[in-house]
Order: C-alpha cells, then sequence, then structure tokens
C-alpha cells in the first residue's frame, strides 16, 4: 500500500468548508485556491485516486505550504491537513526524489554531525571572506547571507555535559535539546537558557551526541530519514535520568513533542519510549512559567521595550502563546508591547525561504511593518529560525531593532539581580 492510499479515507473526511483558507499564508499571498489546504487536499485526493498525474505543477502546489499548521489548527472537522500535505510530500520524496540541494540538506548533512560541522565552517568561512554586509553576493532571493550567524564554536563545546545548578541543583535534574540552529549559529540561546536553569536549582544536563530533532527532513519527505535520527536521540535521552527535556526551539519543541510519536506510530519497539520521551519536553517558556513566581523573586529591573513574535511551531503546534508574554512581563522595568498579527507566519520555514521568495518576501515585509509600528526597541521570539529571518528583515529595512529569545531577556533580568551568582553558574554573564 502505498503513501496516498493510506491517506485516502482522510482526504474525503475533508469537509470543504474553507476554515483554512482564511488562515493560510501561502493563499494569503498568491489568493489560489489550489495553495490553501483544501485545494492541496482535492489535488492529493485525485492523484491517489489516479486522476491526476504527479506533474511538476503539482509537485509546486505541495511544496508551496509552509507547515505552519495554521490550517490543522483552523480546521474543525479534526481532518489534520498538515499532516496529509506531510504525506504527499513523502510520496514525492519516494517516486520522484528531492532537489540535489533539498536531499543533500535533509537527507545527508543533518543527520551528520560531521557534516553538519564542515557545512558550518564552510560558511563561516564564506562570510569571513565573501558574504560580508553590503556585498552584492550576500543577497540571495531575498535572504542577505551576512546577516546569519554563525558561531565561531558550537554551543556543545562551550558548556560541559553536566552545569550544576544554584543551591546544590535543589530542583534536580533536566536535560537540554539544544537542536541544530541553537547549537551551531545561536550558542547564546543555549548559555542563556542554562544559566536560567541553573539559577532556579537545576542541575543541567547537555547530551552531547544529540542528533537533529528530525522535523526538516520529515517536512521535506524523508521520512526514514527523520526516523532514523528520532531512534538515535530517543536512544541517547532515555539513559539520563531526568525529570523535563527542555528545549529553546519552538520547531525542535514541536517535533520532540509531537512528531516523534507520529513517525513511529508502526514501530512496536520504539513506540513506547518516543511516548514516554515526548511527555517529558517543554519549551523553556513553558517550562520557566512553572516557576515564574521563584523567577520573579530572583530577576532584577530590566528598562526595554518588548514586542513578541508567536512562532508557528510554538503556538499552533504546541498552544504556547500566555507563556512567554508573562514571562516577559515579570521583569521589572520591562514595557511590553503587543504587535498587530503577532500570530502571523514571519515567513521562514527553514529553507522554504530560499526556494520560494515570492511568498517569503511579504510575509517577512509585514512583519517586520509591524514589529516596526509598536515602536519597540526589542522584539523577542520563541524561534530562532524565526529570529533570523525577522532581523533579516528589520535589517533590509535599515529598522535597529533588536531580535532575542525570551531566554535571553530573562538571563539579562537575572544578571542585574544580587540574587544571580555567576561565580557558581556556567558561562558569561550578559552585559
Amino acid at each position: 500500500m502505498s503513501v496516498l492510499d493510506r491517506i485516502v479515507d482522510q482526504l474525503y473526511s475533508c469537509n470543504k468548508c474553507g476554515f483554512c483558507q482564511a488562515t493560510c499564508p501561502s493563499y494569503q499571498e498568491s489568493k489560489s485556491e489550489f495553495m490553501n489546504a483544501r485545494g492541496r487536499l482535492r489535488l492529493i485526493l485525485a492523484v491517489a485516486e489516479g486522476e491526476l498525474q504527479a506533474t511538476h505543477e503539482f509537485v509546486e502546489m505541495i511544496n508551496t505550504c509552509l507547515q505552519c499548521r495554521a490550517c490543522g489548527a483552523a480546521c474543525p472537522s479534526g481532518v489534520g491537513p498538515d499532516r496529509l500535505i506531510l504525506a504527499a510530500r513523502e510520496y514525492l520524496a519516494r517516486t520522484k526524489g528531492l532537489p540535489f540541494v533539498k536531499k543533500m540538506a535533509v537527507s545527508r548533512v543533518l543527520p551528520s554531525c560531521t557534516l553538519m560541522g564542515l557545512s558550518v565552517g564552510a560558511f563561516r568561512w564564506a562570510k569571513t571572506f565573501f558574504l560580508r554586509p553590503g556585498n552584492p553576493l550576500s543577497k540571495v532571493r531575498g535572504v542577505d547571507l551576512s546577516r546569519i550567524p554563525v558561531a565561531s564554536r558550537p554551543f556543545n563545546k562551550r558548556v560541559p555535559e553536566v552545569n550544576p545548578g544554584a543551591e546544590g541543583g535543589k530542583n534536580g535534574r533536566v536535560a537540554f535539546f539544544h537542536g541544530c540552529f541553537v547549537n551551531h549559529f545561536q550558542p547564546e540561546i543555549g548559555e542563556a537558557t542554562v544559566r536560567v536553569l541553573q539559577s532556579l536549582g537545576y542541575d543541567v544536563i547537555v547530551p552531547k551526541n544529540q542528533h537533529c530533532c528530525g522535523l526538516p527532513s520529515m517536512s521535506y519527505g524523508e521520512a526514514e530519514a527523520a526516523r532514523s535520527l528520532v531512534r538515535h536521540n530517543l536512544e541517547l535521552f532515555k539513559e539520563l535520568d531526568v525529570s523535563a527535556v527542555v528545549t529553546s526551539c519552538a520547531t525542535c519543541g514541536s517535533g520532540l513533542k509531537h512528531d516523534y510519536t507520529y513517525l513511529l506510530q508502526e514501530d512496536e519497539e520504539y513506540l513506547p519510549a518516543a511516548e514516554k520521551f515526548s511527555a517529558q519536553v517543554f519549551d523553556i517558556s513553558e517550562f520557566l512559567f512553572r516557576r515564574i513566581e521563584d523567577l520573579s523573586e530572583i530577576v532584577g529591573s530590566l528598562e526595554a521595550t518588548v514586542t513578541y513574535h508567536d512562532p508557528c511551531h510554538l503556538l499552533r503546534s504546541q498552544a504556547i502563546s500566555e507563556e512567554p508574554r508573562k514571562l516577559l512581563e515579570a521583569v521589572p522595568g520591562l514595557e511590553f508591547r503587543e504587535m498587530r498579527e503577532a500570530d502571523h507566519c514571519c515567513g521562514a520555514a527553514g529553507i522554504f525561504q530560499i526556494f520560494y521568495p515570492e511568498i517569503s518576501k511579504p510575509l517577512t515585509e509585514r512583519k517586520v511593518s509591524n514589529i516596526i509600528k509598536t515602536g519597540a526597541e526589542t522584539v523577542a521570539s520563541g524561534c530562532p529560525g524565526c529570529m533570523v529571518r525577522i532581523n533579516n528583515g528589520l535589517s533590509l529595512q535599515g529598522a535597529e531593532v533588536e531580535v532575542v529569545h525570551p531566554v535571553q531577556l530573562l538571563d539579562r533580568a537575572l544578571a542585574r539581580a544580587t540574587a544571580y551568582l555567576p561565580d557558581r553558574l556556567t558561562g558569561k554573564r550578559l552585559a
């Protein structure tokens, strides 16, 4: 039975109400019926039943989905259109293969720590000698490569595997799943996460051999590559004696919580481990929100005006929206300003932004415009990928707005307080 044969009944369950149309970013830009979930599901059904061939046009309709999961959240019938589109991508990857760049990224580079390190090193070298600000070569399909941060040293080599918490780790042990982006491009987010958890009395374990969460591979149809990554991470984390697994990446959190069990639903050996693991996973804002009273007692004042962007994989996949806002509002001196359309996609969606700039660019410009209108000097977001995209968009418009993760602001507030004890914690304080 093919991938599409398995989902025919679900495709028929779509009642064509059109609720997905109102929330789909790609439809909002294209106004094409076949670029929202309802139209895409009709095309998939036609291919599944042999009424339509999987032509180039069909491939484009399926691949122009940002996987923002807005349709899944809006669907009143629980059809799960985002999952059905993923199934269609798996079908296409099996029958037609992926373009070379995508294939290398999701099947070769991401699953290999060695190739990932070499790729990041090559990008760092290119940024140093060629992709400098102002160089026309750095502008690729609406993305300024010179504005993409890259670590001189990955996060997992900056911190030890065991990071003792304040007061002897009185609140127990947690593991930190850093993900590829934090590890190679934004290690400062990982360092801030570890410090904040330590300050609350948690011993923080950072497993050294963790691999990509697997969500990028799954998103482009390489389900087997994703399953291999999932099994590796499950084997690694099951050996840890921890009460929770915390991540600072919205995309990783979405994958760890919901996609591990989805990918392994027919794997009797690993499914129980996936269910147990996923139940332990928390986004950092979700985890800290449970300790907001304790956190409020130890943070110092931080004079800043801040707005917040809701990452798709945090808001829709994990239903986390109030938590980061409440954490920011708990910091004395911080003025929070809500932006218009805070829940709209920023246009990043991994490497989607490179392949479909005609969709990504207007979404980013809309997001940046809404940020600027708040007058805030800082925009926070719980997704490293969103942060890079938004920072890129702000830079292209000449706007001087700082882009940070909420945990970085909390780390700064902790550094202002006398209760914060940096000599007992890992890393350097933020100024």
